[in-house]
């Protein structure tokens, strides 16, 4: 296989920190593109001891167009949004579990190690709780401070000096015996208790409990959990049609190079089918909440446009606030992604309020850039719709996850037996996109004066 010169050039370098929040995240994205380049020639060496096709007619063959399809491949995941809101993983096979580092967000009952600081809860966890409630039908308690899962116990005396033993199931439910709870829960976080005893067990329950602040919110404690995350790949196809004679004419006529506008064009193709898939997966899986940055209290013929910016850097400030809520660490977003409608009131803004405008790419692209933050534009969110994205420093965590077994790789070209001048052929790629988490993702909408123009 011919050498790929592109991930030594200077523009690879350029384009791996230009799309790359930071060198870190840069340093991953390349590991992963050099092990997807490995794959390649795993396929092609497949290939070849099966004698599928001909030595000239793939691109896993040792030959320019081969080599210059692989380098498009590496400018469309670089110039994707995929450096700003995505983990990318190499794949060994088309299913796969990919493991990431959970550092930031906060999910209910997760155990979090290392214990940092002064507030060491191991302590805590040791120091046993008793207590004592009458026992009715139905009984809410509140124990006041968290319970270690799998530490609870409860004994219950009944009128008749029967006994039962009630317990949970470290999934924050009670079990007893058959007869005794028709219903019992326990959340682990706050020690609340919810019992719905039969008739028979009218009497006395002493409770025994292990306390527990694991899951409080400390600011010197921090969270290092590893996770898996299955993530399935598919092929994306691109096809192509060209007639010879005209490709010909069109050759000596112009001069133009066949296989570099094949390029371009797949590079482009490529991308956009990116973009379009990582915000498919981010839209489509949200289950969060909505918040409204409201502007509509303005009009543009008052002219006030720059307290209604302000207003608007106010509530992005408070959608940082909102990531934060599910974070151990203070973070704010790190990126955007946003409708039309939002992308032109950003830019509207001048260098004095922190914009800097990115003007080339494509309409589903990077548009610019907002105190440092990449605002990535796309039109399958509504005109003033947005997704505040945090994506840890060490691109170990984001909302959205990007599988690559196969970069754009070359299908074998065929010919139109009606028309002997024209040959088809196609480009596929090899990839998965999905959903990890919420945790770190705010949607919000935009509320515009009523004499804003938004049919733009």
């Amino acid at each position: 296989m011919n050498e790929i010169k592109f991930f030594s050039s200077r523009d690879y370098s350029r384009a791996m920190n230009f799309g790359s929040p930071t060198k870190a995240i840069a340093a991953r994205r390349n590991a992963c593109y050099e092990a997807v380049m490995g794959n390649v020639a795993n396929v092609r060496n497949t290939i070849a001891s099966l004698g599928l096709f001909s030595q000239t007619s793939i691109d896993m063959q040792a030959g320019t167009l081969g080599v210059s399809l692989r380098e498009a491949s590496l400018r469309a995941y670089l110039d994707s949004f995929a450096g700003y809101i995505a983990i990318e993983r190499p794949l060994t096979q088309m299913k796969e579990l990919i493991v990431y580092n959970d550092k930031v967000t906060k999910g209910t009952g997760r155990i979090i190690s290392p214990f940092l600081g002064k507030n060491n809860p191991r302590p805590l966890a040791e120091n046993k709780q008793t207590s004592k409630i009458p026992v009715s039908a139905d009984n809410t308690v509140e124990l006041g401070c968290g319970v270690v899962p799998g530490s609870f116990s409860a004994t219950i005396v009944s009128d008749k000096g029967d006994t039962f033993a009630v317990m949970d199931d470290r999934k924050g439910n009670l079990l007893a015996p058959g007869g005794v709870l028709t219903k019992g829960t326990i959340n682990y976080l706050t020690g609340k208790l919810e019992m719905e005893f039969t008739s028979i067990t009218a009497g006395e329950a002493v409770i025994n409990f292990n306390r527990d602040k694991y899951l409080e919110d400390t600011p010197d404690r921090m969270k290092a959990v590893q996770h898996y995350f299955e993530i399935s790949a598919k092929v994306n196809k691109f096809e192509y049609e060209m007639d010879i004679i005209a490709a010909a004419i069109n050759q000596k006529s112009l001069g133009s190079d066949l296989a570099t506008d094949l390029r371009d064009s797949i590079r482009e193709e490529h991308q956009m089918t990116l973009n379009d898939s990582l915000v498919r997966a981010l839209r489509q899986n949200y289950a969060g909440t909505t918040l409204t940055i409201d502007l509509s209290a303005f009009t543009v013929a008052s002219g006030r446009f720059s307290s209604m910016m302000k207003v608007l850097n106010s509530g992005l400030v408070n959608i940082d606030a909102a990531i934060a809520k599910n974070c151990y660490k203070v973070v704010a977003a790190t990126a955007y992604v946003v409708g039309k409608g939002i992308g032109a009131l950003l830019a509207s803004w001048d260098d004095s309020n922190f914009w800097v405008p990115n003007n080339s790419g494509f309409v589903n692209g990077l548009i610019g850039f907002y105190k440092g933050r990449a605002v990535l534009q796309h039109l399958d969110c509504g005109d003033f719709e947005g997704y505040a994205i945090h994506k840890t420093a060490d691109g170990t965590l984001a909302p959205v996850a990007l599988g690559i077994y196969l970069p754009a790789t070359d299908l074998p070209m065929v010919g139109n037996f009606l028309n002997t001048n024209e040959v088809a052929g196609g480009i596929y790629a090899v990839e998965g996109v999905d959903t990890i988490t919420n945790d770190l993702v705010q949607r919000f909408e935009v509320a515009m004066p009523a004499d804003w123009c938004i049919n733009i």
